[in-house]
């Protein structure tokens, strides 16, 4: 399905056109599975111009078992949802659709590209998906797309990249290894992650992984700062998270790491400051090892208010639920802001773009999740008997780097929204801190937004501006 538009983007009126379709799903073995569908947006060129200058962007969500919903009509594409300013508002009513005069298509085509299961893709009857639902096999799936893409549309010569948020910060390193490694042996000239994820393993708040309670404090700080509750004197979220990033890399790590045999005044101190920082009282920090999980910080932060903050994006909260009464819990900012996502979607695809009115826009493959095989084949990992030990390695940092070293013209983007618990703004200082990644072709930005960065206006607009410099500068000087 192809639909004619046209667009005012950067104060720039240009003709384009839309495409939605299915490319086939395969897994790593190339065998078919199924399909995955794109929705595509290139611009109209002048007459004889040739698009091999015109760079095109491969955009996907995670989950895993996401569409790309998210960035597609949050804010990344041509249409945007119109969020309202109001965080307290709850649940999105019917959100209209508006314009966006913001969006990076003014400097790059567009390509949305919805998992298997999800969007308009499907399994083939019977098909047997444990090959893409798995790290390698997902990436495998996502790499063949964009390469059938490009050879659909005679566009192996344009600047190429791809951008993923959450889960898809996983795959993009792994679809730019596939790309590059398999016989068409694709480079990418950038990767963009939203929300990185490929620290999760050494970041997570083990009760005593000390390096999960160092990572987690900045969010703390920017959410109790933003909600009124830090003792801390600062400008913006951006001047918290860089306070309660240097105490957390050096006073509060030495204590955590010191546990037991840190004296009592000293651990006073580094409650008292934490206290300063979070808004949770001194004596908690002093009851739990100096530690708190940002699910716990969440529940505690409002308590007086009988309010819970959300986990995707700490400004949304809602009335804290009574779990003795089994009322259950929701995330407030998901339970505001996913309603909208699909509203919007429905009316998108079938009013604008004309899709047929029977089809459903799926926007979650419940099954992959709970059938994901996370082990990268590519990792070292002892093994006994029939499979991986314990202390099996999930190093997805690697791959990034592995691919920064193999493609040394390739730039990275880093987005990250100061109140997302789920990938938190110290998950990417402690990733680069970790991992060497190439100074001079980092791109680093912080938002003050949640875990999608996009339902933010103003983070919104700063965002498609930062990533229109970076597409920019890593064409016009690739390394």
């Amino acid at each position: 399905m192809t639909t004619r538009h046209s667009a005012v983007v950067g104060g720039e009126t240009f003709e384009y056109t839309v495409t939605v379709r299915t490319f086939p799903a395969v897994d790593a073995s190339g065998r078919r599975v199924g399909t995955c569908s794109t929705t595509t947006y290139l611009r109209d060129l002048p007459a004889g111009a040739s698009p091999d200058a015109r760079p095109v962007l491969f955009a996907f969500n995670g989950g895993p078992g996401a569409a790309s919903t998210a960035l597609h009509l949050g804010g990344l594409g041509p249409y945007r949802i119109a969020f309202p300013t109001d965080l307290s508002a709850g649940p999105l009513g019917p959100c209209p659709l508006e314009a966006n005069p913001d969006s990076v298509f003014d400097s790059t085509d567009l390509v949305f590209i919805d998992a298997i299961n999800t969007g308009y893709g499907a399994a083939d009857e019977g098909a047997d998906l444990s090959g893409v639902y798995g790290v390698e096999g997902d990436a495998a799936c996502f790499a063949g797309v964009i390469i059938a893409w490009l050879q659909h549309e005679g566009r192996f010569r344009s600047p190429k990249y791809v951008l993923g948020e959450s889960y898809g910060t996983v795959r993009a390193p792994r679809v730019a290894r596939r790309l590059l490694g398999q016989g068409m042996s694709v480079a990418l000239n950038g990767i963009a992650l939203l929300g990185q994820a490929l620290n999760l393993q050494e970041t997570v708040q083990r009760p005593t992984n000390a390096i999960g309670s160092m990572a987690a404090l900045p969010f703390m700080a920017a959410s109790a700062w933003y909600h009124g509750k830090s003792e801390v004197s600062a400008s913006s979220a951006e001047e918290v998270a860089r306070l309660a990033h240097e105490f957390a890399t050096t006073t509060y790590i030495s204590a955590l790491v010191q546990g037991g045999s840190l004296s009592a005044d000293e651990r006073r101190k580094v409650a008292e400051r934490l206290t300063e920082l979070t808004g949770i009282s001194t004596e908690h920090f002093l009851r739990s090892r100096l530690r708190i999980h940002t699910d716990e910080f969440r529940q505690l932060l409002l308590e007086d208010r009988q309010q819970e903050l959300g986990n995707a994006d700490a400004r949304y909260t809602l009335p804290a639920p009574d779990l003795r009464r089994g009322e259950g819990g929701t995330d407030p900012a998901s339970a505001t802001l996913y309603p909208g996502f699909t509203m919007a979607a429905a009316q998108y695809f079938r009013d604008e773009l004309g899709v047929d009115r029977e089809l459903m826009y799926q926007q979650l493959d419940r099954e992959a999740s709970s059938r994901w095989t996370w082990q990268d084949p590519m990792s070292p990992h002892p093994v006994v008997g029939n499979g991986p030990v314990p202390f099996t390695i999930f190093d997805d940092s690697a791959c990034l780097t592995g691919y920064l070293k193999a493609n040394t013209a390739a730039h990275l983007f880093i987005g990250t929204g100061y109140y997302d618990s789920l990938t938190t703004v110290g998950m990417v200082e402690h990733l680069v801190a970790q991992n060497e990644l190439p100074q001079e072709r980092l791109h680093r930005f912080g938002y003050e937004s949640g875990h999608m960065m996009y339902t933010d206006p103003g983070s919104s607009v700063r965002l498609n501006s930062d990533l229109r410099l970076f597409i920019s500068r890593s064409v016009a000087d690739p390394r």
